[in-house]
């Protein structure tokens, strides 16, 4: 006659068993919908940098360690690992619900019929199991003088496994914050917190620009009708026009743009080696000023200093230049933008002079970087945007005829626009960086947000089409980020994990 299984025994097998169960489906779910799962990893804000190492272990994990538990030999180890992996999700759940900035996507499997808070409760009732069958298994079934330190050793044992899943999660933790910071291997941070959309505006045109903002005030120029200046309230009700009387001038602008910087506005159009301004207070031109070279782009310093972009005569390649107005002086600066192919198109950028933080920007187009100085051109340091193209995939060649040179091939643009305040640098990235949805570049552009002054990447958020029109420019102010979407502007209000990480 065979002898009757114990109620230990019975209770082991059935807690392997739930174990097994459960580790075959949430590995088989996880492998099944891998890209799913591989994509809700990146976004983790706890685990997201090592999303491609933790897809394959978890659930190859999760396959081991069930098939230890049919063999008797490794069942007690399989338990603790069992034990340690349910800690180490559990540990991952409270975190997130308690002190995570944000609250990701769910993780397959079981996850998908759950909440997050049930889930909790659910792993924790496991948690519980694994104990109950450590001790079932490792309970001494004889007196004896070794019976009580065995007793005592089981809590520890569980503890320590407790502490050490802890442990490895806050490891994890601290290093994929330090990674997507510092060293991002372009897998992005989206918070849903970061941008909120907010009032939309219809302004008709698409022709339409942010030439500033000042407090309560918006200012747009306009490419079709230059001296046409339009200004909006920060709230998107109230709009008002002023046409700027233009003097007669012998000078044929190609493409005059429109910059407001209170007290002032300026007009320049590098084909015409002069900068145009006025007062705001009466929208009447002032001065036109001469420059010492013609220029590509330009920024304002202050009403008597500016930094332009040139093509040198001498090596053809672009160089930043420091002019002084009154003197019409120009201070030089050959060694700043650097050339990798041709020294024109890879070193294009977009350029800026942050007024608070009294820095200027360059963030090049073609390739993951911009660079930072001091308004002389002086102390220059770089930063990188999370983007891994360090170098420009563009392709030139000179026309025999005109002896221009001109791009062959459409180039892979890194950073398509960008814009400034204070410290914070707001990029327009339209490349997907690892684990994202491949919908989203349909239906959404991506901005991606850095600390310039700390030389890390904060987070990104998404600019969503209107009426199937895409992102044309932007522009921040304080919490607002204003949007020009096809003939609209929007407005989004940022969120404190990003206008928390501005200067004061």
């Amino acid at each position: 006659m065979k002898p009757i299984p114990s109620f230990r025994k019975i209770t082991v097998e059935i807690i392997c068993l739930l174990y097994i169960l459960l580790f075959v489906y949430a590995a088989v779910s996880k492998l099944l919908e891998f890209d799913d799962f591989s994509i809700q990893l990146g976004q983790s804000p706890l685990i997201g940098a090592y999303a491609s190492l933790l897809r394959w272990v978890v659930p190859i994990s999760e396959i081991i360690i069930a098939i230890a538990l049919l063999l008797p030999r490794l069942r007690i180890w399989a338990l603790y690992f069992a034990f340690l992996l349910m800690c180490f999700f559990t540990a991952y759940i409270y975190i997130i619900l308690n002190f995570s900035s944000y609250i990701p996507c769910s993780c397959g499997g079981i996850l998908e019929k759950l909440g997050w808070r049930q889930h909790l409760l659910f792993n924790m009732v496991f948690i519980f199991l694994g104990a109950v069958g450590v001790f079932l298994l490792n309970w001494p079934s004889k007196a004896g003088k070794n019976r009580f330190r065995k007793i005592v050793l089981i809590p520890v044992g569980l503890l320590f496994t407790f502490v050490l899943s802890v442990f490895i999660l806050l490891q994890f933790y601290n290093a994929s914050e330090n990674k997507l910071s510092k060293s991002n291997p372009f897998i992005r941070k989206f918070v849903p917190a970061t941008a909120r959309k907010g009032k939309v505006l219809d302004l008709k045109y698409n022709t339409y620009y942010i030439a500033g903002i000042e407090n309560n005030e918006l200012y747009l120029g306009n490419s079709k009708a230059f001296q046409r200046i339009t200004q909006i309230d920060t709230a998107l009700a109230l709009i008002r026009t002023k046409d700027v009387a233009f003097p007669l001038t012998d000078n044929k602008y190609t493409y005059l743009t429109l910059y407001v910087n209170p007290p002032y506005f300026y007009y320049y159009d590098g084909t015409v080696p002069e900068i145009i301004y006025g007062f705001k207070n009466d929208w009447k031109i002032r001065s036109f000023k001469k420059t010492p070279e013609f220029f590509n782009s330009a920024v304002i310093i202050d009403s008597n200093t500016i930094i332009t972009r040139n093509v040198s005569t001498k090596t053809g390649k672009n160089y930043l230049s420091r002019q002084r107005l009154q003197k019409a002086k120009a201070f030089n600066s050959e060694n700043i933008l650097t050339a990798q192919i041709d020294g024109v198109f890879d070193t294009d950028g977009d350029m800026f002079y942050e007024q608070h933080w009294k820095k200027f920007i360059y963030v090049y187009r073609y390739r993951n970087q911009y660079l930072i100085t001091d308004p002389r051109l002086q102390h220059l340091d770089k930063g990188h945007t999370i983007d891994t193209n360090s170098i420009a995939k563009i392709k030139v060649a000179t026309s025999k005829q005109s002896g221009f040179t001109q791009l062959s091939a459409p180039p892979l643009i890194v950073n398509k626009y960008s814009t400034v305040y204070k410290n914070l640098l707001f990029v327009q990235s339209i490349n997907l960086g690892r684990f994202e949805p491949t919908n989203m570049r349909k239906e959404s552009s991506t901005i991606d947000v850095y600390n310039m002054e700390q030389g890390k990447y904060l987070a990104s958020f998404y600019v969503y089409h209107e009426q199937g029109k895409k992102l044309r420019t932007f522009a921040v102010y304080e919490d607002a980020f204003y949007a020009m979407v096809g003939t609209s502007i929007v407005k989004y209000r940022l969120g404190k994990n990003i206008t928390s990480e501005y200067v004061r």
